[in-house]
């Protein structure tokens, strides 16, 4: 996850660069304990218009996707996290809101329904799963058509807020130390790469 840092000078950057609804960010984050690869993640920054909940005003959405064991050695897990945070005019400060629900989707393939979702870190809300045969569908879809689609609710039943997350899209600064958004292919290729690395330990 993004450090504290990042994540309290996000809303200035996203205010200075005028940023459209859409992806921010993602980044590969390999996961480890006591030096020994214990899952592969992709953390997501976003921004969408949330015209359900708060009028149409824009909110940050952070989050990340990943694949762990868990320190459980034969089994291979699912597990997501997402936060969101109402970007302030003017560069305001405000808190990070845990959404009610959340859920990530693909083609033919959702975490909608599986698991449970629990309380993380305050702004957050967490979801550990089996990757199933549906969560490893989800992988490849998401693979495939290079991004996935996160959806979120303020209130139980409520209607989802949607935003498309485009996994090739990363940031850096530029000669002037402005950020600047790029195209990054080796973001999914080094998801990929640690996925394979994950399951041929799994299955030693």
């Amino acid at each position: 996850m993004k450090s504290f840092l990042a994540l309290l000078l996000l809303p200035l950057a996203l205010q200075a660069q005028a940023q459209d609804s859409g992806t921010y960010e993602v980044y590969f984050q390999p996961l480890s304990i006591a030096g020994k690869l214990e899952g592969c993640s992709l953390v997501f920054t976003g921004l969408v218009r949330d015209f359900f909940y708060s009028k149409g005003a824009q909110v940050i959405v952070n989050g990340s996707i990943g694949y762990r064991t868990l320190n459980r050695p034969d089994s291979l897990m699912f597990a997501a996290k997402l936060g969101t945070k109402p970007l302030m005019q003017g560069g305001g400060s405000s808190d990070w809101v845990a959404p009610s629900h959340f859920h990530f989707a693909t083609k033919s393939a959702s975490s909608a329904g599986k698991g449970k979702l629990v309380d993380g870190e305050p702004g957050y809300r967490l979801l550990v799963t089996h990757a199933d045969r549906d969560m490893l569908r989800f992988l490849e879809e998401m693979v495939d058509a290079g991004g996935f689609v996160v959806g979120f609710n303020r209130k139980p039943g409520g209607q989802d807020v949607l935003l498309r997350i485009q996994l090739d899209v990363s940031v850096t600064e530029d000669a002037s130390g402005n950020t600047v958004q790029v195209r990054n292919e080796e973001t999914v290729a080094d998801f990929m790469t640690c996925i394979g690395q994950l399951v041929s330990a799994i299955k030693k």
